[in-house]
């Protein structure tokens, strides 16, 4: 819809949100660029806790009195979203992925987690117990 973030905050800063009441898709969409770029925008660089509280706090109560099926298309969107960012954040650093070494689960104390195999009993052939 806007070619920059410079002006989706220029058309969105035009439109007063004093006294603005939203009857239509529209401007429900008007009113949030509004608040997005006068509250949230200008506080985003170097802000990053904070910024993201804010964020997950308004989330919070806008969508508190929406319905289950209302707010997973709103989690749909936030994950296109998400996926955007991280074709844009793979595509600057050149498509290198990092890759962690995959360690195996010792538990907490470095000790082997329950994986041992020396533990079982060896029962002879001999033995008197057949599971047949």
């Amino acid at each position: 819809m806007y070619e920059t973030d410079a002006a989706l905050c220029f058309h969105a800063a035009a439109r007063e949100l004093e006294g603005f009441i939203p009857k239509s898709t529209k401007d429900f969409e008007e009113m949030a660029q509004a608040i997005a770029a006068k509250y949230f925008l200008p506080n985003a660089k170097g802000n990053g806790a904070q910024y993201k509280a804010g964020v997950k706090t308004l989330l919070h109560h806008i969508l508190r009195p929406m319905a289950a099926a209302e707010v997973k298309d709103v989690e749909t969107a936030v994950a296109g979203i998400r996926a955007d960012k991280l074709k844009e954040e793979k595509l600057a650093t050149g498509g290198k992925k990092t890759l962690k070494k995959a360690a195996l689960n010792v538990g907490k104390g470095g000790g082997s987690a329950g994986l041992e195999d020396y533990v079982y009993d060896d029962l002879g052939v001999d033995d008197d117990y057949d599971f047949m």
